[in-house]
């Protein structure tokens, strides 16, 4: 996890039970999401190696309001960072998952097809609370999933993930996100 604001480390745990774990793979850095993903730490140590992540999700508000759009700002839909992402992302089950809400269909259209070209060799799956949201969330798959698992909706695929990834959470999709009806781009 990439936080910019040092603060909300702490309320994660204290209202939804978030807790780092190193030793498993999730650990808090406090610092810029972009600078992160773009390979910064890589660019000033020219002996590290990229790092490779199961996942990668964006969930960035949007300060400028005049855009129509609450999340996320443009500069994580560029295809520079949405390329690095999938650089970053394993080959084996990587997926970056978006939060996007606009209320401009124009810049929505904008923001899937950016996705879609990047993810051109995956799959990328939209998932919607209503028909009346402004909220999509968007999931990209590096590599597409194989037949066995097209099987089972991605929905329960990603409920599996989190309770994986967050064992002995009690509820811990307090979104709804694996409820929502998920359905794959043409």
């Amino acid at each position: 996890v990439v936080e910019l604001e040092g603060g909300l480390a702490a309320v994660a745990q204290e209202w939804f039970g978030f807790t780092p774990q190193p030793e498993e793979g999730l650990q808090v850095d406090i610092g810029d999401g972009l600078d992160r993903v773009l390979f910064k730490k890589e660019r000033e140590d020219e002996k590290a190696e990229i790092e490779k992540w199961d996942a990668i999700i964006v969930d960035v508000d949007n300060a400028d309001v005049s855009l129509g759009v609450s999340c996320p700002a443009p500069a994580f839909l560029t295809p520079d960072f949405l390329e690095a992402c999938r650089t970053r992302l394993t080959d084996d089950g990587g997926i970056l998952i978006i939060n996007i809400a606009a209320r401009s269909a124009e810049w929505l259209g904008g923001a899937m097809g950016a996705v879609e070209k990047v993810f051109v060799d995956g799959e990328v799956h939209e998932a919607r609370p209503t028909e009346q949201d402004v909220n999509r969330v968007v999931f990209a798959l590096k590599t597409p999933r194989a037949a066995s698992a097209c099987k089972m909706s991605l929905g329960l695929q990603a409920e599996k993930w989190l309770e994986e990834c967050f064992p002995g959470i009690k509820k811990i999709d307090p979104l709804g996100l694996c409820e929502m009806p998920i359905l794959k781009r043409a």
